[in-house]
């Protein structure tokens, strides 16, 4: 069971640096003023995916799912005995 926690945080974690990127690189392609809020400012990367569902969902979608094997993950990982 730790082998397949294992397996899902490096499986998220590579899902959820993907997806990270795919978005910057999709806000890159609207406009560099996109990149630099999503980055600096709170929230815009919300916005930015209300604006252009059609173009960013599917970034989104593997950032979400990437967040959902982390969080299985951690749900299958044994915690340590302090």
């Amino acid at each position: 069971m730790e082998i397949l926690g294992y397996l899902f945080l490096m499986l998220g974690l590579t899902l959820t640096t993907i997806g990270a990127l795919w978005f910057l690189i999709t806000c890159f392609m609207k406009s560099l003023w996109w990149v630099l809020a999503c980055i600096f400012i709170p929230l815009a990367e919300i916005l930015f995916l209300f604006i252009h569902w059609k173009e960013a969902s599917k970034p989104a979608a593997t950032v979400v799912i990437g967040g959902l094997l982390i969080g299985a993950a951690m749900l299958t990982l044994p915690t340590p005995i302090s």
